[in-house]
């Protein structure tokens, strides 16, 4: 199925078209991006490592990907969330971390505190092959051994304090 995104400008606004994703994107052009981090009470970060097929595959990160035409990042988020993982969430639970301007596309940040088993997850066939809880000792252990994706480790280092995980 052909996955549509609303075209943006760096600064956020609406450009009024729609583009197909895989086509190559024009100067000035933007879509937009959502990722969200999910943190339990134990202050673990739930990680999911993609499916080796896609770029990057094998690595680890925190759910996300793009957002589709006519969405905003919050609902994109809960989505990207629930497709990769099960997990269902509602808008008074998540935190907007921030945003990130990147080559031709925008990163906007969510944060929830939420307690799940990842016996328990759904796992997106073709996007995810596995999910696990990670503390900050572990988590920076995996950074070092250049298993997590490059952009995930990026916003952490952005958004930590918020994030609320480091000692």
């Amino acid at each position: 199925m052909t996955e549509f995104w609303d075209l943006y400008d760096k600064s956020k606004n609406k450009l009024g078209r729609l583009h197909e994703r895989g086509l190559p994107l024009n100067s000035g052009e933007y879509h937009l991006v959502a990722e969200i981090w999910v943190v339990n009470s134990n202050k673990q970060i739930l990680l999911t490592q993609r499916h080796l097929d896609k770029k990057w595959g094998g690595y680890w990160e925190c759910s996300g990907g793009a957002v589709l035409a006519g969405e905003d990042s919050l609902t994109g988020a809960k989505r990207e969330l629930y497709e990769e993982t099960g997990l269902r969430i509602i808008d008074a639970q998540i935190e907007f971390l921030g945003t990130m301007i990147n080559k031709d596309w925008i990163t906007e940040t969510y944060i929830v505190n939420l307690d799940a088993l990842t016996y328990n997850l759904n796992l997106q066939d073709g996007e995810v092959i596995n999910a696990k809880w990670v503390d900050i000792y572990e988590f920076r252990d995996m950074c070092a051994r250049k298993v997590i994706v490059p952009a995930t480790i990026q916003r952490f280092n952005l958004y930590k304090e918020k994030l609320n995980v480091c000692d």
